[in-house]
């Protein structure tokens, strides 16, 4: 029994279980005087409601799918589920009590097909699940970034992206961001439109880290982004002879990280070499070299599964020189 007040309808609650029930209507006045009952409503629960779009077995699924179902007599509400397997074991997602007979669905994986069905719900009740549907999208899937491959150290500031053709992709769409975030504010460059599977880039700030990733389209519509990608543009000045002209430590990368991260530093000439990891407290971690080393640029790879999570610091002392940078393990 439900009270209402100043409104012409109201949904019943759900009765305690299925089947078919009575409905009727009396009205209060301010003294709590009530009158007769209305005409009695019969309602039974809805029948299963028919799929309309897409079609069954469709292959032309477009990147802004709606759902749509027909108006199952009774029915005040409607469930939509979407799944990737026939027995909706890995459900995608579903749409619970929708009082329209259409929905626009979330972004969907490209060359993908994806299993949906629907039942209908008043009062008295829910139906069964519609007879499933499936439908493949047509639209590309997310491409694969083959160059520079993540935590690439060592990239030059003038570099080339590439990444994986797909057959039916007709233009790519390019992103290049400060951060794996790719918040709008940290946007370097977004361009549309691309033909071809490479893109080079120029004068990158040495030193600096760089994430990438890559929407591919046609005339279905545009794919989910890619992974992202990140790389570091090698900072080392190196002569003429290919040998580095100062002393470098360079930022631990990638930063933050977990569990491992690549240290890595440039020796203009030969010495004896001590690169050591310390907690914020200066107690000593790790020692992760401790040997003569030649001229050059070195790296060495640290691990920290063991460690708790929090900010740490790494030294380098070298002929007489020392040098310190920060870095946080984030778990």
């Amino acid at each position: 029994i439900a009270q209402v007040a100043g409104y012409a309808f109201a949904k019943p609650r759900k009765a305690p279980a299925p089947g078919t029930y009575h409905y009727g209507v009396t009205a209060l006045d301010r003294s709590g005087n009530e009158s007769g009952m209305s005409a009695e409503i019969e309602m039974a629960p809805p029948v299963v409601p028919a799929l309309a779009f897409p079609a069954d077995l469709a292959d032309d699924a477009t990147d802004d799918l709606i759902f749509v179902w027909n108006y199952a007599p009774g029915a005040s509400e409607y469930d939509l589920v979407v799944s990737e397997d026939t027995a909706f074991d890995a459900t995608l997602y579903s749409a619970n009590r929708l009082e329209d007979t259409a929905y626009a669905s979330p972004k969907l994986d490209g060359e993908t097909t994806y299993y949906w069905r629907a039942r209908s719900r008043n009062a008295s009740g829910e139906s069964a699940y519609s007879p499933t549907r499936s439908f493949t999208t047509a639209f590309p899937a997310a491409p694969e970034l083959i160059s520079p491959a993540h935590a690439s150290m060592d990239v030059s500031p003038d570099t080339t992206l590439v990444w994986a053709s797909n057959p039916i992709a007709e233009t790519y769409r390019l992103r290049i961001a400060s951060s794996i975030a790719f918040g709008d504010e940290q946007i370097l460059l977004d361009t549309t439109g691309l033909s071809d599977t490479t893109y080079a880039l120029v004068d990158l700030d040495p030193g600096e880290v760089y994430f990438w990733r890559v929407a591919a389209s046609n005339a279905y519509g545009e794919s989910q982004w890619s992974d992202g990608n990140g790389f570091k543009v090698v900072k080392v000045v190196e002569s003429a002879d290919g040998l580095p002209t100062d002393y470098a430590l360079d930022q631990n990368y990638p930063n933050p990280f977990n569990p491992t991260t690549t240290i890595r530093f440039a020796l203009p000439e030969a010495g004896l070499a001590r690169l050591t990891v310390y907690d914020l407290l200066g107690r000593e971690v790790e020692v992760l070299a401790n040997e003569r080393l030649r001229a050059g640029v070195h790296e060495y790879r640290f691990e920290a599964s063991r460690l708790a999570s929090g900010p740490y610091f790494y030294v380098l002392s070298v002929n007489g020189k020392r040098f310190a940078d920060k870095m946080l393990l984030v778990k």
